[in-house]
């Protein structure tokens, strides 16, 4: 292996580490206004809990924005088939992207499944949730799906 293309690997697996942290705090920013709004009517009897659902949110977008800009310099030095299609030089990081959106896929459709057959059983916890806030939860499923599982399959490298 040439030496640019250990250098293209590296900056590839630095894409795909930043990408999915960036992916899995995506998808933790997206899940709080809609579980703020499941728990809403047991946070009303406790204000400090509610000032928390806020400073969570307020993190995470910080972070979000961190990641981000922190994933600039690493979306430059990746291959376009890297950043447009997914496709990496390195066997073992297309197995670990494509594994993060098998995952992502799968965990959304089992999200979207059980959410349709609880009616009967646990309606009544999700009242007051309206179809854009189980959008926004199935959105939030599908981003943590793809960055956790990534994530932990590149926890030992380095980069």
């Amino acid at each position: 292996m040439t030496n640019q293309a250990v250098a293209l690997t590296t900056y590839e697996q630095s894409f795909l580490k930043r990408n999915s942290m960036l992916s899995f705090i995506v998808g933790l920013f997206f899940s709080i206004e809609p579980i703020y709004r499941i728990t809403s009517p047991m946070l009303d009897q406790h204000l400090w809990l509610k000032s928390l659902f806020s400073l969570i949110g307020i993190g995470l977008f910080i972070a979000m924005v961190v990641i981000f800009v922190k994933t600039l310099p690493s979306i430059k030095t990746a291959s376009k088939k890297a950043f447009w299609f997914g496709e990496f030089s390195d066997e073992y990081l297309n197995y670990v992207n494509k594994k993060g959106y098998k995952y992502s896929f799968f965990s959304t459709v089992y999200f979207l499944i059980f959410y349709k057959y609880i009616d009967k059983h646990l309606m009544h916890f999700f009242n007051n949730l309206p179809a854009d806030d189980l959008a926004t939860l199935a959105i939030a499923v599908a981003f943590i799906g793809y960055g956790l599982p990534v994530i932990t399959e590149l926890r030992g490298e380095d980069g």
